[in-house]
């Protein structure tokens, strides 16, 4: 299942601003607009305190318990709503294929031909263990020469020739009018990398 949101722990100081007995919670940092928790009426800065009864101290935690009830189950998270205690049943639901993921491999025409590109949505985050926000095209396979050049699978694609790409179907048209240079403006782990060549 599909969470939407990031959050942190909850600190003693939060704890003591939002009138509980200890340090337990996660409050959102991020949140996705399609996410249960913000059809539930959860938004940034609100606080999860309970998944079905059992208190979270970490992210991770309620996507544990998200993961054992499963995609289409109903849980019931307790937390605070703009400082106020508020009960809810979510409906647990998959990652949305929104925008469309829309795989494809460039074709010949373009100057890095077999490359495996699909546009980044809330799947493929969830997929490849993405953090939200992360937006472009992701490298599912450089094809022979992108791997030559020094391209890796799990690169996300964000610009060909200082030209912005949000979708595969826009980084083949980049590709394909390249002619003697190539910039490819890659985010590598988390870092910048701009791979340079002469075509």
């Amino acid at each position: 299942p599909w969470m939407g949101a990031t959050g942190q722990p909850v600190s003693q100081d939060m704890a003591e601003a939002l009138g509980l007995e200890g340090p337990y919670g996660v409050a959102l940092t991020e949140l996705h607009p399609a996410s249960p928790l913000a059809e539930a009426g959860y938004g940034v800065g609100d606080v999860i305190l309970t998944v079905d009864g059992t208190p979270v101290f970490t992210p991770e935690e309620i996507l544990y318990h998200l993961a054992v009830a499963g995609a289409g189950a109903k849980v019931v998270i307790e937390g605070m709503v703009e400082g106020e205690m508020s009960q809810s049943e979510v409906t647990l639901v998959k990652a949305p294929d929104v925008p469309p993921r829309a795989p494809l491999t460039t074709s010949e025409a373009t100057v890095l031909p077999g490359m495996a590109l699909s546009t980044i949505n809330p799947a493929v985050q969830a997929e490849f263990g993405l953090p939200m926000g992360i937006e472009g095209v992701i490298i599912e396979d450089p094809g022979p020469l992108g791997a030559r050049l020094g391209v890796r699978p799990g690169d996300i694609l964000r610009a060909v020739n200082d030209m912005r790409v949000s979708t595969g179907a826009e980084a083949e048209e980049a590709l394909a009018r390249a002619s003697r240079r190539l910039n490819l403006d890659i985010l590598r782990g988390g870092r910048r990398v701009v791979l340079r060549f002469r075509l």
